[in-house]
């Protein structure tokens, strides 16, 4: 590379120290290119941290939250099914249709209806 950028005086020509002084200028100038566009992509890399970290963050809260809603869930779910438990064992002690048939053959048989009050009671002994 340094002989692309000095390279060896060809024979016949002087070199002057002009020329050297124009390759130096280039070359600061090259220099200040790069620098500058060092200083704009480590800007931008920092911009992109900065991002990153503000969107981690936000992913972590987001986790969190989620994973309290998770727990929230599991909770109610639980106790939903101590509640379906005890609807089961409560429902063991329900009458069956076919017990409700009989029972309503039975109404029907001694016809309550037409059963007699106390309060009518009362009022015949009177």
């Amino acid at each position: 590379m340094a002989n692309e950028l000095f390279p060896p005086p060809e024979k016949g020509k002087k070199q002057e120290g002009t020329d050297y002084s124009e390759k130096i200028t280039h070359l600061n100038t090259r220099i200040k290119l790069l620098e500058e566009r060092n200083g704009t992509l480590h800007k931008k890399n920092q911009i992109t941290d900065d991002r990153f970290r503000e969107v981690s963050k936000d992913a972590v809260r987001e986790i969190r939250d989620l994973s309290e809603d998770l727990l929230a869930i599991k909770s109610t779910l639980h106790e939903m099914q101590a509640e379906l438990a005890l609807l089961r064992s409560e429902m063991k002690f329900l009458a069956r249709q076919p017990e409700l048939k009989e029972i309503e053959t039975y109404i029907n048989l001694w016809q309550p209806q037409n059963f007699v009050t106390r309060q009518e009671l009362e009022e015949v002994k009177k």
